[in-house]
């Protein structure tokens, strides 16, 4: 059932916004959360909201704060922006201008280049403390046109051109409303603009829209903030695009509860990596299942703990930066085992705003200064080989046996046999310079499918080409045994003694 929660102008406003507030976090777990923040061109009277909501399917609940009159003044300070910040959204779209201009009064009015632009950058800085991932929204032209058909300038123009310039100047994401309306107004023509118009035909409403303009516009929108976020991607259909592909994948959403040793006094293995270890709260949500969870019931828990710290949608990288190596480190005590397997999200691009998670292709010490879409700070990116020889320094500082495992393969075939990562020699090298133990988790698994085949194999992957059901998590678990046993005695003879 879709899930659709909006905010009525004027009308019975703190009811729904507590009531949307409640009922959405009830379906949290399965829903992206985009709160639209603005004035009554975003708003459900006469704004693109309702049009951006029906653009995408029930994974992607539109909560919609914005609100008749408001500028980026009055809108926090009549409270609404908290109202928006207390929904918790992942992603917060914020458009202002139409009524900070001169006229509307000393409560709403702003200066563009001053009192204007620190409003947003306040807006701005307050949704990324939260870990929501802000977009700055230029506002709508209002459709009126001069005899040759071009948008009239007018008092707005300022107020857009500073939302471009803030903007670019502070790596914030940016949704060119203004320009693509004014494109699609111009093309269209005065008969085709007029019917966006809400009012009468004797008296039109050139900034407020009706139900066909809110439809239209909220298209527009919709297309431009999937244009944004998922850069590079084509959807035909943007109502395909699942609640997963459009989380950011940021500190805050990474940071949950996470298992603990069982038996402190016990020795313990960590498994640390990405979703083919540990694919979401390890509870095989869809029938998907990492080879953590397999792994950890081969052992007796009165004997061993098997804790399985993997992070779906983190790199080696990410897994550092976004500090879940830092929770595990306390966990570690001398002589426990820690077993790495990163490389399936290192493939990923190494800045983009829902992840930002990949490294740098190899082992050197080759690095890349960047501005982080997703969390708005500069930040150096480094190689695949750095980010594995930095988890092994501090695993060994609390004098632990670290143990590299290359990433079980994708089911991706060239002829008769699997196609694997460059990451896995990039893995196997590093174990080799640092003097750690290496599980050939790629080659083991790579075999074992060729043996299946493609067709065999394909029923082990029920959603992609990466993600495994049960049985394959079992076949992977089986895999990671088997390399741990070709391992010197002082790393596999107590793993051997605590098998059930």
């Amino acid at each position: 059932m879709t899930v659709v929660r909006s905010i009525l102008p004027e009308v019975k406003t703190a009811v729904l916004v507590i009531l949307s507030v409640l009922i959405a976090t009830a379906a949290r777990a399965q829903h992206v959360r985009i709160a639209l923040v603005g004035d009554s061109t975003v708003a459900e009277g006469g704004g693109w909201g309702p049009g951006f909501r029906a653009s995408f399917s029930s994974d992607v609940e539109v909560l919609n704060f914005a609100r008749n009159g408001r500028s980026s003044k009055s809108f926090r300070d009549e409270g609404l922006w908290e109202s928006a910040l207390a929904s918790k959204p992942d992603y917060i779209l914020i458009q202002f201008g139409h009524n900070d201009v001169p006229g509307k009064g000393p409560e709403r009015e702003t200066i563009p280049a001053t009192t204007f632009r620190g409003n947003l950058i306040r807006y701005v800085e307050e949704a990324r403390a939260q870990g929501a991932q802000p977009l700055v929204v230029t506002s709508i032209v209002r459709r009126n046109l001069t005899p040759e058909g071009m948008v009239k300038a007018d008092s707005l123009d300022p107020y857009v051109g500073e939302v471009r310039k803030l903007a670019s100047e502070r790596h914030i994401l940016l949704m060119e409303l203004n320009t693509l309306t004014r494109q699609r107004c111009q093309e269209l023509g005065s008969a085709g603009c007029a019917a966006w118009n809400a009012g009468t035909a004797e008296e039109p409403d050139t900034t407020h829209l009706n139900a066909h303009g809110q439809q239209a516009v909220g298209q527009i929108a919709a297309a431009e903030f999937v244009r944004v976020v998922l850069p590079g991607q084509k959807f035909p259909d943007l109502k395909s695009i699942a609640a997963n592909t459009l989380l950011p994948s940021n500190r805050q959403r990474t940071t949950f509860e996470m298992p603990l040793p069982r038996e402190p006094n016990l020795p313990s293995v960590f498994l640390l990596g990405d979703s083919t270890v540990r694919n979401g709260r390890g509870v095989g949500a869809n029938g998907l299942w990492g080879w953590g969870e397999p792994f950890a019931e081969l052992f007796d828990p009165s004997k061993i703990n098997a804790v399985n710290r993997a992070v779906s949608g983190l790199s080696s990288r990410t897994y550092l930066t976004q500090g879940h190596l830092e929770r595990v480190l306390p966990l570690i005590k001398p002589g426990d085992l820690v077993l790495l397997q990163f490389g399936h999200n290192d493939e990923s691009p190494i800045n983009d705003p829902t992840r930002a998670r990949g490294s740098l292709p190899g082992l050197g010490d080759q690095q890349e200064d960047i501005f982080n879409w997703m969390n708005g700070e500069p930040e150096t990116v480094y190689t695949y080989g750095h980010y594995l020889r930095e988890i092994i320094r501090q695993v060994r500082e609390r004098g632990a046996i670290a143990i590299i495992c290359s990433p079980v393969p994708r089911n991706r075939w060239k002829g008769d046999k699997i196609v694997l990562s460059p990451h896995r020699e990039w893995a196997r090298t590093v174990a080799e310079t640092e003097g750690v133990a290496y599980v050939d988790l790629s080659g083991i698994i790579a075999a074992r499918y060729e043996a299946m085949g493609p067709h065999a194999t394909a029923a082990l992957f029920p959603s992609d080409n990466t993600h495994t059901n049960r049985e394959g998590a079992e076949i992977n678990a089986r895999s990671v045994l088997q390399g741990l046993s070709s391992l010197s005695s002082a790393v596999f003879t107590p793993l051997k003694s605590s098998l059930q």
